[in-house]
């Protein structure tokens, strides 16, 4: 959609961090460390260390490897969903681009704060082209569109355990309601993002982040022109909610605990919705205690046993990302090769 290098080329000088903004920086990530260590120490304080240990140690090899090589195939499937909306912004890269991107930046959703391997995502294609505002807004798509899978997975899971419990019918309403307001900020987004009024006159300085911020809005707004592209990537984002559950249940069947998958698969769309809440980081506590929380309600799953099999997928999605960090090495030169060997627009 928009592939002019020159004209988007991002500028080469860059003022320095103002000290009062690092300040800043380092207070909130020093506060998200705090919170959670809180969260981690409530949680743990909630189960019975005794009989997690136990658990712990008769991990099943097998259920653990097959556990990796569906987390693995989550990542490779959330770059390929981000490959149609991509190619709507640029041709210049192919899918094994956008897997290899999305697979190097995945450390970065692990040890910085949210949305940080989004950004990496699109610096680490972009840059070398001047199109990082065209490829952010397809990360950005992507991260919308995941966003509302969840929501539709979600509404699905309250749905089916209706049939466990007529308690979570008072949730029902709150399920509607997000997934039929997210469509509807969606729709806004197509209609009224292109019409913000933006200063004709401003400080030189800001002028490159006007024109890179008016890109970026371009880039979304021309996805109302390739609504076949966004029910594709919706469909692969629910998809990959079920990879990312059987993920789970993996871990579970690795400690030997009796979780169905069904089970699974309902208390996994609010402990997807609760990591990405940016409160701690990497969601620690917060979306182990949802897990928990869903299981012992609908199920009397003991808490012990749902945190076990939590830290377990935690641990699966750490050896997951480890062998990621390879390819930031790597996947700069190769995504470079394969831009200045692409063809067309």
């Amino acid at each position: 959609m928009h592939d002019d290098v020159t004209a988007g080329a991002l500028p080469a000088d860059r003022s320095a961090v103002a000290p009062g903004a690092v300040r800043r920086r380092r207070l909130k990530l020093a506060l998200r460390i705090a919170l959670s260590l809180a969260c981690l120490a409530l949680l743990l304080g909630q189960v019975d260390g005794a009989a997690m240990l136990p658990l712990l140690r008769r991990l099943d090899p097998w259920w653990m490897v097959t556990a990796l090589v569906v987390l693995t195939f989550d990542r490779v499937l959330q770059g390929a969903k981000w490959y149609p909306l991509l190619r709507v912004q640029t041709r210049r890269f192919g899918m094994r681009e956008a897997i290899s991107a999305t697979i190097a930046a995945y450390p970065a959703s692990i040890l910085l704060p949210s949305g940080a391997s989004e950004v990496l995502r699109a610096v680490m294609l972009g840059k070398a082209h001047g199109n990082v505002a065209e490829i952010g807004a397809s990360v950005a798509m992507e991260r919308v569109l995941g966003l509302l899978a969840l929501f539709v997975a979600n509404l699905a899971a309250v749905i089916a355990a209706y049939e466990v419990s007529h308690h979570v019918s008072d949730a029902l309403p709150a399920a509607i309601g997000t997934v039929l307001l997210g469509f509807a900020l969606l729709g806004i987004l197509f209609r009224t993002a292109d019409r913000i009024p933006f200063p004709r006159s401003t400080v030189r300085r800001a002028l490159p982040l006007v024109r890179a911020t008016k890109r970026f809005i371009a880039g979304l707004t021309g996805y109302r022109d390739h609504l076949a592209t966004i029910g594709l990537v919706l469909l692969l984002s629910a998809i990959e909610v079920f990879v990312v559950g059987l993920a789970i249940w993996c871990c579970s069947n690795a400690l030997g605990l009796a979780l169905r998958l069904d089970m699974v698969m309902i208390a996994t769309p609010i402990t997807l919705f609760l990591a990405r809440i940016p409160l701690t980081i990497w969601g620690i506590g917060i979306a182990e205690g949802g897990f928990a929380f869903v299981l012992a309600t609908l199920y009397g799953v003991a808490p012990t046993e749902a945190v076990a099999a939590s830290l377990t997928m935690r641990f699966v999605e750490i050896c997951v990302a480890l062998p990621a960090l390879v390819l930031w090495r790597h996947v700069g030169v190769s995504v470079r090769h394969a831009a200045s060997d692409a063809v067309g627009p």
